[in-house]
This record gives structure tokens, sequence and C-alpha cells, in this order.
């Protein structure tokens, strides 16, 4: 795979914000966690939702859509995430993290 790219010497410019807006500060992972418990909790009433009578849409319709899906995947993302600091997460994680940003802005424009 590609080699990630740094600096040489790093930018020193914003440096508080950077130090700020870390992945690993603590109330940047406890967001991210809120969003995916959001994410999850929405799903979750999307599928109860689907299993009342009179609904027109049935269970295995709404898992197999795409939406569906891509915001499951995301909210498991966020949780794993939140729960593991960025040095212990393998590195494809920022691939998948960058296709699933690619796939929910595919299905915002369609």
């Amino acid at each position: 795979m590609s080699e990630v790219l740094a600096l040489s010497p790093p930018v020193q410019r914003n440096v508080g914000a950077n130090r700020a807006l870390h992945p690993d500060r603590l109330w940047i992972r406890l967001v991210r966690g809120g969003a995916g418990l959001a994410m999850l909790a929405a799903l979750g009433q999307e599928l109860y939702d689907a299993t009342q009578p009179g609904n027109s849409v049935d269970i295995p319709q709404l898992i197999s859509q795409f939406t569906f899906q891509s915001n499951l995947v995301l909210g498991l993302v966020f949780l794993v995430s939140a729960a593991r600091p960025r040095a212990r997460l393998p590195q494809w994680w920022d691939h998948l993290f960058g296709a699933l940003a690619f796939y929910l802005v595919m299905t915002g424009i369609i």
C-alpha cells in the first residue's frame, strides 16, 4: 500500500486548534460515540416501525437497502472509533472511514 506522506518540517500553524481537535481527545470521542449511538437508535426505531401492522415496508426489504446498510456500518465504526484510541486501530481503518464517507455522499446525491 501507499505510505502516508508527512511534511518535514511539520507545519506549525494553528497548533492550539490542532491539539484541541485531535481524534483522541475525550470530547471528540464522546461526540463520535454519541453520534454512533444516535444512528443505531434511529435504525432500531426504523426496524421497529417496519414490524408494525399496516406498514408497507417489510424487514428484509428495509435491511437490503443501501442507505440502511451504510448507516449501520457508519454507526458501528463511530462506536468502535470512540471506544479505541487511534493508535490501536488498524491501518486500513482510515480507508474504511473514507469509503463510508463516499458511500453516504453518494446516497445523499442519489
